[in-house]
């Protein structure tokens, strides 16, 4: 067999194998409600239960100063699995804050759960990243045990 059609078969496996690795990333997308504008958010994905309950390294983060009182947030780049997400904004991050307790109060939300008080265990936070794009709601409370 002539090179050129040994490389032309080689650039071919290389870009199929390059396509289904893609098709295998999933996006994860994320609307935040009850946001304080002007204050720092961090959203972190979990992939399993021990890093969920330990606060461990999360597989993706992300990092911002919320601009309204809702967000939408892409996270790109995720295999096929089981995804816990925790929300997290800092109370009183800006001079001139403390004087109002309402915006002195941190605010958190985490996926599979509307419960100011506490936190639910990865199965209950868990959504499924498949062939299809999830589209999760997570709502901050001021007010928690997290």
């Amino acid at each position: 067999m002539p090179l050129s059609k040994i490389l032309l078969l080689q650039a071919g496996l290389v870009s199929a194998l390059l396509l289904a690795a893609t098709a295998q990333a999933g996006t994860l997308e994320i609307q935040l409600g009850n946001l304080r504008p002007g204050g720092a958010v961090r959203v972190s994905v979990f992939g399993d239960a021990n890093s969920w309950a330990h606060d461990g390294k999360p597989v993706a983060a992300r990092a911002f100063i919320a601009r309204d009182f809702t967000c939408s947030l892409r996270i790109d780049g995720l295999p096929a699995g089981r995804y816990a997400v925790r929300a997290q904004q800092d109370g009183a991050d800006r001079p001139g804050d403390i004087g109002s307790l309402a915006l002195a109060v941190s605010r958190h939300g985490s996926s599979g759960g509307n419960n100011a008080h506490a936190a639910p265990s990865f199965n209950d936070a868990a959504v499924e990243v498949r062939d299809e794009d999830p589209r999760i709601t997570l709502h901050l409370f001021a007010d928690s045990n997290y």
